[in-house]
């Protein structure tokens, strides 16, 4: 299977679309890699391309950090409570890139 490499332009535009707020286990928030995605798509284009090419998916980047959202009604309950998966901000960059070929 041939996957088609991530050009600079891609992860820019990609890194530039993300409209999540949060902070993931690795404690970079989404803003600043924004301010600095021009100065490190490059970079970041090259090791995905590499990840891709080796079929190897970074296992730092496999850790998520859960937390419980609270839902409705007693806050008592735990089945009140639903858990959210914060991914690494580099780890949802990978997937999107992924999907896009894959779609």
């Amino acid at each position: 299977m041939f996957i088609q490499p991530v050009t600079l332009i891609e992860v820019e535009e990609t890194i530039s679309s993300d409209s999540t707020n949060s902070i993931g286990t690795n404690g970079i928030p989404v803003n600043l890699l924004k301010i600095l995605g021009n100065y490190i798509s490059q970079p970041l284009a090259k090791l995905i391309n590499q990840s891709f090419t080796a079929g190897i998916f970074p296992s730092k980047l496999k850790v998520a950090k859960v937390v419980s959202l609270f839902k409705k009604g007693d806050p008592e309950f735990a089945s009140n409570y639903r858990p959210i998966s914060l991914l690494p901000i580099f780890s949802k960059l990978f997937e999107k890139l992924m999907y896009m070929r894959l779609y």
